[in-house]
């Protein structure tokens, strides 16, 4: 009976990996010139998403002197990872930072000649809920293309009382 549980949770476990995962934020950056390394960049454009099934987008265009950042997210956007729970500006705050903090990283990385790679981040909120937001990204020579980020939240990680 153990041998037969061990295997059910295993083959659920290796379905859960072969679910494709929705990117939350898709980051475009073209047309830097020089500064494309240093990201920064004269248009910025945030575009949110009110569906959970299509990510929001940050496009990132021409040189210039401001950094490719995401914005402040609103509250929906935060629901749509979040299925509505747990949805408190502190948690925003930290998911967004995390956001932020990944694209830091790629870039900082692609400097040093990681054109593509993944890098993740785990956010433990005060109520119990994980947040993973992970990130993947493809720079071409100049320091541009694209960041694909996922975020998801997870409240039913080992709870202790």
């Amino acid at each position: 009976m153990k041998k037969l549980l061990l295997l059910l949770g295993l083959c659920t476990l290796t379905l859960g990996l072969w679910a494709k995962e929705q990117p939350f934020v898709i980051v475009h950056k073209s047309h830097g010139g020089y500064l494309a390394w240093l990201n920064l960049y004269n248009d910025i454009t945030y575009t949110p998403s009110s569906d959970p099934n299509v990510p929001a987008t940050l496009d990132c265009y021409g040189s210039g002197w401001s950094f490719c950042r995401v914005p402040r997210i609103s509250m929906n956007d935060f629901s749509a990872i979040s299925g509505g729970m747990n949805n408190t500006i502190a948690n925003q705050t930290a998911v967004l930072n995390a956001i932020n903090k990944l694209i830091e990283d790629s870039e900082d990385l692609g400097q040093k000649g990681a054109l593509s790679g993944t890098k993740s981040k785990t956010i433990a909120a005060a109520n119990g809920t994980t947040y993973f937001v992970k990130s993947t990204w493809s720079y071409n020579s100049y320091g541009e293309g694209d960041i694909y980020i996922y975020v998801n939240a997870n409240s039913n990680l080992f709870k202790i009382r």
